[in-house]
């Protein structure tokens, strides 16, 4: 979804600024709020970590890459509030 492309465009960005680090330096972590998605946020969520369970294919300077499947999750409290 958007929040990937946000993160690609970031990452990117990192690297293009600064060239010690690698990509492999990086880390990216996601935080979901789903209020106000009409009831459909468990669902939202459900999918997303569907397709992150899988091992996916990268092509990657014209070569395929596997790519595992996410393995570390971690819980956020968003406070009282939310």
């Amino acid at each position: 979804g958007v929040s990937s492309l946000m993160a690609k465009q970031l990452t990117q960005s990192v690297l293009e600024k600064r060239s010690n680090l690698s990509a492999a330096d990086l880390t990216v972590d996601f935080s979901f709020f789903t209020a106000g998605s009409g009831g459909a946020g468990a669902t939202l969520l459900v999918a997303t970590f569907l397709i992150l369970a899988e091992e996916s294919l990268a092509i990657v300077d014209g070569r395929r890459r596997n790519i595992p499947a996410m393995r570390d999750y971690s819980n956020v409290d968003f406070g009282d509030v939310v």
